[in-house]
């Protein structure tokens, strides 16, 4: 045989033997498929953002009956990495923070008649809540999750101009009861139970402030300090309890103080310093226009406000003594909203779909 047939011939068994390897390398990626534990299957699902997994529904049944399942719902958000919700007047944007580096992933409220000039954001049941400031009074509020595509415009026919300063449950209840707290300036406030779509107003001229309903006992914060000389700020703490900013004017040092149990109305609060920040750079967190939202993770701080100069919108990354400011791109704007919040699969309760 000659140099060319050997050659020739090499080559024919070289390409079946790839072949065969091939073939035995999809067999075995089958059989890891058909293999895999559900347990594992499971776990893995419950680490993949929620926006990958609102198109994985249409993969299986399974699949898509577990994503609807309460625990793994609840696990997935236990899982979930905190960002923040940058609103302008006119778009909505979630914030990731992986390794210094910022992520701006444009949302839609997939509500057409949601209009987002001027509202103001923050979060109750790991939902996004909007509302009007107090100088733009509007008949609407909303309730939404941007993730899911899911929101719901709350308009309410009250014969009058209203402010919404809230959104809570009842929780003596096995089901939670949504209401809203309004208030109509200047001493007039109301329950709106959004289940029976019920509204009881309240003047706070002739009745007490528990005629609105049952408050928890306060608890005291733990402040060293003259209050007037220290920023506080209260935020969720692993999902069932608070955590509180405190900046002290003087120095600019921030403590982070956290709930040792979960809120319990019945049991005295104990507070835990978590962190101590003493950055010589920390941004200066009193009297901000546009506020300032946190978040806690992996022993680090995570803020989003504006920045001491020039009013830009920054994240501010604080571990230890050191402060990294991430300006968002934006330059300086007119208005603009935010929060911390947690992605999640959380559905926007039917008693809120008016």
């Amino acid at each position: 045989m000659d140099k060319t047939s050997r050659t020739s011939e090499n080559g024919r068994w070289l390409g079946m033997t790839t072949a065969r390897v091939n073939r035995k390398q999809e067999d075995l990626i089958v059989d890891l498929h058909v293999s895999l534990p559900w347990e594992l299957e499971e776990d893995i699902l419950s680490r993949v953002p929620p926006q990958s997994l609102v198109r994985f529904r249409a993969v299986s049944k399974r699949w898509n009956s577990l994503f609807n399942n309460k625990s793994f719902i609840n696990n997935h958000l236990f899982l979930s990495r905190p960002q923040f919700i940058f609103l302008t007047k006119s778009k909505m944007y979630s914030i990731d923070i992986i390794d210094q580096r910022i992520n701006l992933r444009k949302l839609h409220s997939s509500c057409g008649d949601l209009n987002l000039q001027y509202r103001t954001i923050t979060t109750c049941d790991d939902l996004l809540f909007c509302k009007y400031p107090p100088f733009y009074s509007k008949m609407e509020t909303a309730l939404w999750n941007p993730w899911l595509r899911q929101a719901n415009l709350i308009k309410l026919s009250v014969g009058k101009d209203f402010n919404v300063a809230g959104l809570g449950y009842d929780n003596n209840r096995p089901q939670k009861v949504h209401k809203l707290l309004l208030y109509f300036p200047p001493r007039e406030v109301a329950i709106y139970e959004c289940a029976s779509h019920v509204l009881r107003l309240v003047s706070m001229s002739s009745k007490p402030l528990n005629s609105l309903g049952r408050f928890s006992n306060p608890c005291l914060l733990p402040l060293q300090d003259k209050p007037c000389l220290c920023e506080l700020l209260l935020a969720i703490w692993k999902g069932d309890r608070f955590s509180l900013l405190k900046q002290c004017y003087l120095t600019r040092k921030i403590e982070i103080w956290v709930m040792e149990n979960k809120i319990d109305d019945r049991e005295e609060v104990v507070w835990i310093n978590l962190l101590t920040l003493t950055a010589i750079n920390l941004p200066n967190l009193f009297h901000k226009k546009y506020g300032v939202s946190y978040f806690i993770y992996d022993k680090t701080l995570f803020m989003c406000c504006s920045d001491d100069k020039d009013r830009h919108p920054c994240i501010y990354i604080v571990k230890g003594d050191v402060c990294n400011k991430i300006q968002m791109g934006y330059g300086k704007v007119d208005w603009f909203s935010h929060c911390a919040y947690v992605p999640n699969l959380i559905s926007v309760p039917l008693e809120f779909q008016i």
